[in-house]
């Protein structure tokens, strides 16, 4: 790991001491549920690209759909 990712995990944690747990609870746990009606086909072209990149099916689409709203909001989508 690079000294300026171990630098930005070290303030990511800092930040994270200093909230309330239900606060990180709220924000990272994953309680709601999306249905999603996918073709067979279209499901395993998905899943092949989400395993690619070493995600989950689930972690896959949900980094997409954060990815289109940045676009969408005009921000960086690197960030």
């Amino acid at each position: 790991m690079s000294q300026k990712h171990s630098e930005q995990l070290d303030q990511l944690a800092e930040l994270l001491r200093k909230l309330p747990p239900e606060r990180i609870e709220e924000a990272f746990g994953k309680t709601e549920r999306v249905s999603l009606y996918l073709s067979p086909l279209e499901k395993d072209a998905v899943r092949a690209t989400a395993e690619s990149f070493g995600l989950t099916l689930n972690s896959y689409i949900v980094r997409v759909l954060m990815l289109v709203e940045n676009l969408l909001r005009g921000e960086d989508p690197r960030k």
